[in-house]
């Protein structure tokens, strides 16, 4: 990895390794776990553990259903935001036919003009959401907690929160309003 780091400027695996974090620059996902599908019995709810340690140092893309995460589910799609993953997206991330697709449900392809344009909009979707989200990727995940049933709050070294509501009612937090299945980011400028 340093040697492909040193020849072409960045390096990134499929996977977080931490053997090999003091050359990676991009992991591109964290989990095999799917946040779509019900947890295991043992597991009370997803916490961003590898995130609260890398990031500000590595990108990363938190879970496999997250890549393409304008094309997958609304809990999904939340997931990336909440957990601050980069945006990647794939187009025919569903290419075995098992029914077992481990990159989610969505997907993005090209096989007609028709799909061809939700792809592209759905590629723009996502880049103009990062864009306001983007400068966390150089902060600190300094805590996330939950803050009630289905309602988490991730603070980073800027002051800056994203507040993520997976409830079906909206949420109160400080002077403001998170809406059901959304999300409220609020950068310390914004206090």
């Amino acid at each position: 990895m340093k040697l492909g780091k040193d020849t072409f400027g960045g390096i990134a695996s499929e996977g977080p390794y931490d053997f090999c974090c003091g050359n990676l620059d991009f992991a591109l996902y964290i989990s095999f776990d799917r946040p779509d599908q019900p947890m295991p019995k043992m597991v009370d709810r997803f916490v961003p553990i590898w995130q609260l340690v890398y990031n500000g140092i590595i990108l990363s893309t938190p879970f496999t259903t997250t890549v393409n995460y304008t094309a997958q589910d609304r809990a999904s799609q939340l997931k990336l935001i909440e957990f601050n993953g980069r945006p990647v997206f794939y187009f025919y991330s569903r290419f075995k036919d098992d029914g077992k697709n481990w990159m989610g449900e969505g997907d993005l392809g090209c096989a007609n003009e028709t799909e061809l344009h939700d792809s592209v909009a759905r590629i723009k979707r996502g880049y103009d959401e990062f864009r306001s989200l983007s400068p966390l990727q150089l902060e600190f995940m300094e805590q996330h907690e939950q803050l009630a049933p289905g309602v988490f709050r991730t603070t980073f070294s800027d002051g800056s929160e994203i507040v993520t509501n997976y409830g079906s009612a909206p949420h109160p937090y400080k002077s403001r309003t998170v809406g059901p299945m959304d999300y409220l980011l609020i950068r310390r400028s914004d206090r």
